[in-house]
Protein backbone atom coordinates (compact mmCIF):
# COMPACT_ATOMS: atom_id res chain seq x y z
CA UNK A 1 0.00 0.00 0.00
CA UNK A 2 1.14 3.70 -0.43
CA UNK A 3 -0.50 6.56 1.11
CA UNK A 4 -1.03 9.81 -0.87
CA UNK A 5 -1.24 13.26 0.40
CA UNK A 6 -2.08 15.69 -2.57
CA UNK A 7 -0.60 15.48 -5.55
CA UNK A 8 2.88 13.25 -3.76
CA UNK A 9 2.95 9.35 -2.81
CA UNK A 10 4.88 7.78 -0.63
CA UNK A 11 6.73 4.58 -1.65
CA UNK A 12 4.88 1.09 -1.69
CA UNK A 13 4.97 -1.14 1.49
CA UNK A 14 3.81 -4.37 1.40
CA UNK A 15 0.53 -5.05 4.14
CA UNK A 16 0.41 -8.44 5.33
CA UNK A 17 -1.72 -7.97 8.36
CA UNK A 18 -5.00 -5.87 8.63
CA UNK A 19 -6.38 -4.05 6.03
CA UNK A 20 -5.66 0.59 6.11
CA UNK A 21 -7.75 2.10 8.38
CA UNK A 22 -10.07 4.90 6.92
CA UNK A 23 -10.44 3.79 3.40
CA UNK A 24 -13.25 3.06 1.54
CA UNK A 25 -13.02 -0.71 0.90
CA UNK A 26 -11.66 -1.15 4.57
CA UNK A 27 -14.75 -1.81 6.28
CA UNK A 28 -15.85 -4.40 3.35
CA UNK A 29 -12.02 -6.17 2.88
CA UNK A 30 -12.19 -7.03 7.38
CA UNK A 31 -15.68 -7.95 6.75
CA UNK A 32 -14.61 -10.78 4.51
CA UNK A 33 -11.82 -11.44 6.76
CA UNK A 34 -13.39 -12.13 9.93
CA UNK A 35 -16.55 -13.97 8.61
CA UNK A 36 -15.73 -16.93 8.98
CA UNK A 37 -15.14 -16.61 13.01
CA UNK A 38 -18.64 -17.93 14.44
CA UNK A 39 -17.95 -21.41 12.08
CA UNK A 40 -15.35 -22.57 14.64
CA UNK A 41 -17.63 -21.89 18.02
CA UNK A 42 -20.13 -24.74 18.96
CA UNK A 43 -22.07 -21.30 20.87
CA UNK A 44 -23.55 -18.61 18.86
CA UNK A 45 -20.64 -15.97 17.94
CA UNK A 46 -22.38 -12.47 16.60
CA UNK A 47 -20.24 -10.23 14.98
CA UNK A 48 -20.45 -6.31 14.99
CA UNK A 49 -17.88 -4.50 13.25
CA UNK A 50 -14.73 -5.71 15.28
CA UNK A 51 -16.76 -6.41 17.90
CA UNK A 52 -17.15 -10.24 19.12
CA UNK A 53 -19.28 -11.86 21.26
CA UNK A 54 -19.90 -15.53 21.90
CA UNK A 55 -23.47 -16.10 24.07
CA UNK A 56 -23.20 -19.26 25.93
CA UNK A 57 -24.80 -21.94 28.79
CA UNK A 58 -22.93 -21.02 31.97
CA UNK A 59 -24.18 -24.38 32.82
CA UNK A 60 -21.30 -25.79 30.30
CA UNK A 61 -18.18 -24.18 31.08
CA UNK A 62 -16.10 -26.34 29.44
CA UNK A 63 -18.10 -25.93 25.99
CA UNK A 64 -17.70 -21.84 26.07
CA UNK A 65 -13.56 -22.25 27.38
CA UNK A 66 -13.70 -24.66 24.16
CA UNK A 67 -15.06 -22.29 21.66
CA UNK A 68 -12.55 -19.60 23.45
CA UNK A 69 -9.72 -21.78 22.71
CA UNK A 70 -11.14 -22.19 18.96
CA UNK A 71 -11.39 -18.46 18.79
CA UNK A 72 -7.91 -18.05 20.05
CA UNK A 73 -6.56 -20.73 17.23
CA UNK A 74 -8.26 -18.81 14.49
CA UNK A 75 -6.90 -15.65 15.41
CA UNK A 76 -3.53 -17.19 15.33
CA UNK A 77 -4.17 -18.36 11.40
CA UNK A 78 -5.17 -15.45 10.99
CA UNK A 79 -2.92 -13.12 12.36
CA UNK A 80 -5.68 -11.06 14.21
CA UNK A 81 -5.01 -11.48 17.55
CA UNK A 82 -7.72 -10.75 20.46
CA UNK A 83 -6.68 -7.49 22.81
CA UNK A 84 -7.28 -9.57 26.25
CA UNK A 85 -7.65 -6.18 27.80
CA UNK A 86 -10.53 -5.70 26.20
CA UNK A 87 -12.32 -8.78 26.79
CA UNK A 88 -14.42 -9.63 29.36
CA UNK A 89 -16.85 -12.25 30.81
CA UNK A 90 -20.96 -10.97 31.27
CA UNK A 91 -22.49 -13.19 34.01
CA UNK A 92 -26.60 -13.21 32.88
CA UNK A 93 -28.71 -14.04 35.42
CA UNK A 94 -29.49 -14.81 39.18
CA UNK A 95 -28.60 -18.59 39.16
CA UNK A 96 -25.39 -17.97 36.72
CA UNK A 97 -22.72 -20.14 38.66
CA UNK A 98 -20.25 -17.39 37.68
CA UNK A 99 -17.31 -19.64 36.10
CA UNK A 100 -13.82 -18.18 35.22
CA UNK A 101 -12.15 -18.15 31.53
CA UNK A 102 -8.57 -17.88 30.26
CA UNK A 103 -7.89 -15.95 27.07
CA UNK A 104 -4.43 -17.49 25.91
CA UNK A 105 -3.75 -18.58 29.05
CA UNK A 106 -4.95 -15.16 30.95
CA UNK A 107 -7.87 -14.60 32.92
CA UNK A 108 -10.68 -12.60 31.23
CA UNK A 109 -12.12 -10.16 33.89
CA UNK A 110 -15.56 -9.84 35.13
CA UNK A 111 -18.00 -7.11 34.06
CA UNK A 112 -20.52 -5.84 35.78
CA UNK A 113 -22.51 -4.30 32.58
CA UNK A 114 -21.52 -4.16 28.71
CA UNK A 115 -23.35 -2.14 25.99
CA UNK A 116 -23.75 -4.11 23.01
CA UNK A 117 -25.16 -1.60 20.01
CA UNK A 118 -26.38 0.94 22.24
CA UNK A 119 -27.79 -0.77 24.67
CA UNK A 120 -26.70 -1.74 28.46
CA UNK A 121 -26.75 -5.33 29.52
CA UNK A 122 -26.02 -5.71 33.59
CA UNK A 123 -25.14 -8.97 35.36
CA UNK A 124 -27.28 -10.36 37.96
CA UNK A 125 -31.44 -10.51 37.66
CA UNK A 126 -30.94 -6.70 37.18
CA UNK A 127 -30.79 -6.81 33.14
CA UNK A 128 -31.68 -3.35 32.10
CA UNK A 129 -32.01 -0.98 34.84
CA UNK A 130 -28.59 0.51 34.01
CA UNK A 131 -29.60 0.89 30.71
CA UNK A 132 -32.31 2.87 31.42
CA UNK A 133 -31.17 5.11 34.17
CA UNK A 134 -28.53 5.93 31.58
CA UNK A 135 -31.67 6.99 28.75
CA UNK A 136 -33.64 8.62 32.02
CA UNK A 137 -30.40 11.13 32.30
CA UNK A 138 -29.52 11.39 28.78
CA UNK A 139 -33.68 12.15 28.52
CA UNK A 140 -33.06 15.42 30.73
CA UNK A 141 -32.74 18.35 29.11
CA UNK A 142 -32.89 22.22 30.02
CA UNK A 143 -34.47 24.30 27.94
CA UNK A 144 -35.29 28.33 28.00
CA UNK A 145 -38.74 28.46 26.37
CA UNK A 146 -41.96 27.61 27.85
CA UNK A 147 -43.82 27.47 24.62
CA UNK A 148 -46.14 24.60 23.79
CA UNK A 149 -45.29 24.67 20.11
CA UNK A 150 -41.65 24.84 20.87
CA UNK A 151 -41.52 22.47 23.63
CA UNK A 152 -43.15 19.41 22.14
CA UNK A 153 -41.07 19.14 19.06
CA UNK A 154 -38.32 19.64 20.87
CA UNK A 155 -39.48 16.63 23.24
CA UNK A 156 -40.64 14.27 20.37
CA UNK A 157 -37.10 14.59 18.26
CA UNK A 158 -34.70 14.82 21.26
CA UNK A 159 -35.62 13.66 24.77
CA UNK A 160 -38.53 11.15 23.92
CA UNK A 161 -36.04 8.86 21.88
CA UNK A 162 -33.46 8.56 24.08
CA UNK A 163 -36.27 7.06 26.32
CA UNK A 164 -37.55 4.31 24.02
CA UNK A 165 -34.30 3.58 21.82
CA UNK A 166 -34.49 -0.71 21.44
CA UNK A 167 -37.29 -0.65 23.79
CA UNK A 168 -38.79 -4.06 22.65
CA UNK A 169 -35.84 -5.65 24.19
CA UNK A 170 -35.53 -3.83 27.69
CA UNK A 171 -39.34 -2.59 28.27
CA UNK A 172 -40.44 -3.52 31.56
CA UNK A 173 -43.54 -5.27 32.18
CA UNK A 174 -46.41 -3.29 34.54
CA UNK A 175 -46.44 -5.65 37.49
CA UNK A 176 -45.44 -5.77 40.76
CA UNK A 177 -41.65 -5.50 41.05
CA UNK A 178 -41.01 -3.16 37.85
CA UNK A 179 -43.35 -0.09 39.08
CA UNK A 180 -40.54 1.85 40.71
CA UNK A 181 -38.41 1.52 37.48
CA UNK A 182 -41.66 2.19 35.36
CA UNK A 183 -42.92 5.36 37.21
CA UNK A 184 -38.80 6.60 37.03
CA UNK A 185 -39.13 6.71 33.24
CA UNK A 186 -42.75 7.95 32.86
CA UNK A 187 -41.62 10.68 35.89
CA UNK A 188 -39.00 12.30 32.54
CA UNK A 189 -42.02 13.00 30.10
CA UNK A 190 -44.60 14.33 33.53
CA UNK A 191 -41.21 16.04 34.32
CA UNK A 192 -41.54 17.72 30.62
CA UNK A 193 -44.71 18.27 29.72
CA UNK A 194 -44.71 20.16 33.76
CA UNK A 195 -42.63 23.26 32.86
CA UNK A 196 -44.73 23.87 29.56
CA UNK A 197 -46.73 27.08 29.90
CA UNK A 198 -50.04 26.65 31.05
CA UNK A 199 -49.94 22.96 32.06
CA UNK A 200 -48.62 23.19 35.84
CA UNK A 201 -51.21 23.48 37.64
CA UNK A 202 -53.17 20.26 35.50
CA UNK A 203 -52.74 16.68 35.93
CA UNK A 204 -50.59 14.26 34.43
CA UNK A 205 -53.39 12.76 32.53
CA UNK A 206 -54.94 16.28 31.62
CA UNK A 207 -51.72 17.54 30.41
CA UNK A 208 -51.19 14.80 27.90
CA UNK A 209 -54.57 15.31 26.58
CA UNK A 210 -53.94 18.66 25.97
CA UNK A 211 -50.63 18.17 24.46
CA UNK A 212 -51.96 15.01 22.54
CA UNK A 213 -49.74 12.36 24.31
CA UNK A 214 -50.11 9.15 25.62
CA UNK A 215 -48.28 7.47 29.18
CA UNK A 216 -44.64 5.99 28.01
CA UNK A 217 -46.05 2.92 29.17
CA UNK A 218 -48.91 2.80 26.76
CA UNK A 219 -46.95 3.62 23.60
CA UNK A 220 -44.19 0.90 24.62
CA UNK A 221 -47.20 -1.74 24.45
CA UNK A 222 -48.56 0.18 21.54
CA UNK A 223 -45.40 -0.46 19.86
CA UNK A 224 -45.14 -3.87 21.04
CA UNK A 225 -48.17 -4.62 18.95
CA UNK A 226 -46.85 -3.15 16.19
CA UNK A 227 -43.33 -5.25 16.51
CA UNK A 228 -45.70 -8.14 16.38
CA UNK A 229 -47.72 -7.81 13.89
CA UNK A 230 -44.63 -7.20 11.60
CA UNK A 231 -43.30 -10.09 12.87
CA UNK A 232 -46.36 -12.66 12.10
CA UNK A 233 -47.16 -10.84 8.85
CA UNK A 234 -43.53 -11.44 7.54
CA UNK A 235 -43.17 -7.41 7.12
CA UNK A 236 -39.25 -8.35 9.00
CA UNK A 237 -37.35 -11.32 8.69
CA UNK A 238 -36.94 -12.21 12.53
CA UNK A 239 -38.79 -13.34 15.27
CA UNK A 240 -40.70 -15.92 14.10
CA UNK A 241 -39.24 -18.40 16.32
CA UNK A 242 -40.47 -15.94 19.44
CA UNK A 243 -44.50 -17.23 19.07
CA UNK A 244 -46.28 -20.18 18.47
CA UNK A 245 -48.90 -19.20 16.21
CA UNK A 246 -53.00 -20.53 17.08
CA UNK A 247 -53.55 -22.68 14.42
CA UNK A 248 -57.46 -21.92 14.50
CA UNK A 249 -57.16 -19.10 11.50
CA UNK A 250 -60.28 -17.76 13.13
CA UNK A 251 -58.58 -16.71 16.03
CA UNK A 252 -54.88 -16.22 14.95
CA UNK A 253 -53.78 -16.00 18.55
CA UNK A 254 -50.53 -16.25 20.16
CA UNK A 255 -48.93 -18.67 22.87
CA UNK A 256 -45.93 -18.24 24.06
CA UNK A 257 -42.93 -20.81 23.40
CA UNK A 258 -41.11 -21.18 26.58
CA UNK A 259 -42.22 -22.63 29.35
CA UNK A 260 -39.63 -20.43 31.71
CA UNK A 261 -40.88 -18.31 34.71
CA UNK A 262 -37.47 -16.24 35.28
CA UNK A 263 -37.97 -12.39 35.62
CA UNK A 264 -36.71 -11.97 33.07
CA UNK A 265 -38.31 -14.53 30.70
CA UNK A 266 -41.59 -13.03 32.13
CA UNK A 267 -40.76 -9.33 31.33
CA UNK A 268 -39.76 -10.38 27.28
CA UNK A 269 -41.17 -9.10 24.70
CA UNK A 270 -42.26 -12.48 23.32
CA UNK A 271 -44.58 -13.17 26.59
CA UNK A 272 -45.70 -9.42 27.73
CA UNK A 273 -47.36 -9.07 24.07
CA UNK A 274 -49.45 -11.75 24.20
CA UNK A 275 -52.03 -11.18 26.56
CA UNK A 276 -52.72 -7.73 24.65
CA UNK A 277 -52.34 -9.02 20.95
CA UNK A 278 -55.10 -11.58 22.05
CA UNK A 279 -57.39 -9.53 23.19
CA UNK A 280 -57.92 -7.60 19.81
CA UNK A 281 -60.34 -8.13 17.45
CA UNK A 282 -59.66 -10.16 14.22
CA UNK A 283 -60.48 -6.93 12.67
CA UNK A 284 -57.59 -5.47 13.97
CA UNK A 285 -55.26 -8.53 13.89
CA UNK A 286 -55.98 -8.94 9.99
CA UNK A 287 -55.23 -5.06 9.04
CA UNK A 288 -53.82 -5.21 5.13
CA UNK A 289 -51.35 -2.83 6.32
CA UNK A 290 -49.11 -1.84 8.90
CA UNK A 291 -50.60 1.66 8.93
CA UNK A 292 -53.93 0.18 8.36
CA UNK A 293 -53.20 -1.95 11.58
CA UNK A 294 -52.25 1.17 13.93
CA UNK A 295 -55.37 2.91 12.93
CA UNK A 296 -57.14 -0.05 14.28
CA UNK A 297 -55.75 0.01 17.17
CA UNK A 298 -56.50 4.22 18.09
CA UNK A 299 -59.60 3.37 16.55
CA UNK A 300 -60.05 0.37 19.22
CA UNK A 301 -59.16 2.80 22.01
CA UNK A 302 -61.24 5.85 20.98
CA UNK A 303 -64.10 3.24 20.25
CA UNK A 304 -63.73 1.33 23.83
CA UNK A 305 -61.68 3.97 26.08
CA UNK A 306 -62.78 2.25 29.29
CA UNK A 307 -61.54 -1.50 28.03
CA UNK A 308 -59.91 -2.95 30.86
CA UNK A 309 -58.41 -5.61 28.33
CA UNK A 310 -56.87 -2.72 25.82
CA UNK A 311 -53.64 -1.75 26.11
CA UNK A 312 -54.33 1.76 26.45
CA UNK A 313 -55.63 0.95 30.34
CA UNK A 314 -52.19 1.10 31.12
CA UNK A 315 -52.14 4.56 31.26
CA UNK A 316 -54.80 4.61 33.79
CA UNK A 317 -52.81 2.00 36.30
CA UNK A 318 -50.02 4.79 35.88
CA UNK A 319 -52.60 7.75 36.64
CA UNK A 320 -53.76 6.10 39.77
CA UNK A 321 -50.04 5.90 41.19
CA UNK A 322 -49.73 9.35 40.46
CA UNK A 323 -52.38 11.76 43.24
CA UNK A 324 -52.85 14.76 41.31
CA UNK A 325 -51.63 16.91 44.31
CA UNK A 326 -48.18 15.65 43.68
CA UNK A 327 -47.70 17.34 40.07
CA UNK A 328 -48.88 20.21 42.11
CA UNK A 329 -46.39 20.21 44.50
CA UNK A 330 -44.10 19.50 42.56
CA UNK A 331 -44.50 22.36 40.35
CA UNK A 332 -44.77 24.77 42.85
CA UNK A 333 -41.59 23.65 44.10
CA UNK A 334 -39.93 24.03 40.88
CA UNK A 335 -41.16 27.76 40.62
CA UNK A 336 -41.82 29.07 44.02
CA UNK A 337 -42.32 32.69 42.71
CA UNK A 338 -45.57 31.36 41.86
CA UNK A 339 -46.37 29.76 45.34
CA UNK A 340 -45.55 33.66 46.38
CA UNK A 341 -48.43 34.96 44.15
CA UNK A 342 -50.70 32.91 44.75
CA UNK A 343 -49.49 32.40 48.54
CA UNK A 344 -49.48 28.73 48.13
CA UNK A 345 -47.78 26.46 50.57
CA UNK A 346 -44.75 24.53 48.47
CA UNK A 347 -44.51 22.28 50.95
Amino acid sequence: MAVRVGDHISSWEPVTSGVPQGSVLGPLLFILFINDMPQVTKFNTVLFADDSKVIGNAYYPEDIQTDIDCLSRWSEIWQMKFNVEKCGVLHIGESNPQHGYTLDGIQLKSVQKEKDLGVTWSAGKSLFDDHIREGIGKAKRNVVSRKHEVLVPLYKAFVRPHLEYCVQVWSPVAKHGNWSIIMAIEKCQRDFTRIIHGMGFLSYSERLQKLGLTTLLERRMRGDLIEAYKIINGHVNYGHQMFNHNLHYSTRNLCNVSSCRTRFALDCFSVRVIKYWNNLPNSVKYAPSVNAFKAGLDDLKSYNPDSRHGYWYLSLEIFNRIPDKNDHVTYLKLHPEVAMRRHISCF
